[in-house]
């Protein structure tokens, strides 16, 4: 069993590549992106990979969910990204386009951390995208349960969007993750306060993760 590749390592293996390659290629995947920068000159650096990667994804039908920052000052993570992929296949593809392998090495030097994790989304016509008025946020759940009679329910079910299970195995990331929820608040105020812990482990064992995310049209 190919072991993740840790958050630290910012890049998959291609070793954890291939591991998604031998996963059905069934329906659509939401690929999870938390991303940690090298201060501002890494955001920059950043940016210049992702102006070349989102044309990349998008020649092969993909696109973003959405994107936001990270309000909690304190956390790890500063910005999310959730792209829609038709197929895996289509992000096996990326690996292979010249273009974008030539700017990997600025998503390297921009980022100090990276979780990189697929998830399943239903069979639909079009791509889904998430959009939020002025005040709304979104706040990302994720979700690992070693027992699936106790998996952890949603703490406000009601404002859940997306709740997907995992769509393949973890290419960056320092643990298996099973499920991801995104819910939608009217503002950070009102996410912050359904919140039990930005990190926990609850009695049955799960672990979680949430962030709250201020929708942006940019990284």
């Amino acid at each position: 069993m190919v072991t993740p590749n840790p958050i630290s390592a910012v890049n998959p293996s291609q070793d954890s590549i291939d591991l998604l390659a031998t996963w059905p290629d069934d329906g659509p995947i939401a690929m999870l992106n938390l991303l940690a920068y090298n201060g501002d000159d890494g955001r920059a650096a950043y940016g210049r990979y992702g102006a070349v990667a989102s044309k990349t994804v998008a020649a092969r039908g993909g696109s973003a969910i959405f994107i936001g920052a990270v309000t909690d000052p304190t956390s790890n993570w500063d910005s999310v990204v959730l792209v829609y992929y038709p197929r895996r296949a289509a992000y096996l593809d990326m690996q292979r386009d010249q273009a974008y392998l030539d700017v990997i090495p600025e998503r390297t030097a921009g980022l100090r951390a990276r979780l990189l994790y697929p998830f399943a989304l239903p069979e639909a016509d079009v791509a889904p995208t998430l959009t939020a008025a002025d005040t709304e946020v979104f706040e990302i759940e994720l979700v690992h349960s070693p027992d699936p009679a106790h998996v952890l329910e949603p703490t406000t079910p009601d404002h859940v969007v997306l709740d997907l299970q995992a769509g393949g195995p973890g290419l960056v990331t320092d643990q298996p993750w099973d499920h991801l929820r995104v819910a939608l608040y009217p503002s950070a105020q009102s996410a912050a306060a359904s919140q039990r812990a930005t990190t926990s482990t609850n009695p049955d064992g799960n672990t979680v993760l949430r962030l709250v995310i201020q929708p942006g049209s940019s990284l």
